[in-house]
Formats: C-alpha cells, sequence, structure tokens
C-alpha cells in the first residue's frame, strides 16, 4: 500500500443551534496519500432516537454511506471495519434533526499511507 507517512485525526464537538441536521466533514486526503480509517463514530450525547450516518464523500463531492443507525434508543454509531479514502476524499458523519442544544460529536482515527512507496 506504501509507506506509513502519519496518524490521520479529526475530532469536532458540536452543539446543535436548532433541528437542522449536521454534517460533519473530516480533513481532505491529501495528494498521492491514501488513508486508512480505522475507526469512525458520531453521538448525539443528548437526544436518542435520531438518523445517525458514518461515510465517506468521494473527489466529485457524492457522499457514500456506510453505517446508518436509526431505532429507539440509538445515541451513537460506530465504524465496523476499516474504509480506506483516495487523494481528495474525507469522511463525512451525519446527525439527522439533533434537538436545539444537542452536543453532537464526531471522530475518525486512521493511518496515513503514501502512494508510490
Amino acid at each position: 500500500m506504501g509507506k506509513i507517512v502519519g496518524n490521520y485525526r479529526f475530532d469536532e464537538k458540536f452543539t446543535a443551534p436548532g433541528t437542522d441536521t449536521k454534517i460533519f466533514v473530516g480533513t481532505e486526503v491529501g495528494r498521492d496519500k491514501i488513508v486508512e480509517i480505522t475507526s469512525g463514530v458520531v453521538a448525539d450525547y443528548t437526544t436518542a432516537n435520531k438518523i445517525l450516518v458514518l461515510g465517506y464523500r468521494d473527489a466529485g463531492g457524492t457522499d457514500h454511506y456506510i453505517v446508518v443507525e436509526t431505532g429507539a434508543s440509538i445515541k451513537s454509531a460506530q465504524l465496523q471495519g476499516r474504509i480506506y479514502l483516495l487523494p481528495t476524499e474525507k469522511p463525512i458523519a451525519i446527525v439527522e434533526d439533533p434537538g436545539a442544544s444537542d452536543i453532537l460529536y464526531c471522530s475518525f482515527h486512521g493511518i496515513i499511507y503514501e502512494l508510490g512507496s
């Protein structure tokens, strides 16, 4: 795959001002790099019963959903397994319709590889 050149880390905490859907967009994968996302989580610490999504945004701006959690008592969703992001792609997480003042959190961690090494 290439030489390991670093760790990928994106963490964001957000207080929802209203009920608009929140999309967390992680840092873009650099040119000549691949990122192996080894863990990902999105949570609404305040209110359960939300739709929670983990996935990625490709170079063309299209979102791809990997994990979609919905149902009673759901407050978090996490990645099961790993995903590989190509240059210019970004991990995303979505909390649909949070309550006003809900505390939302997103975290992606992984390994950065240099292409061609």
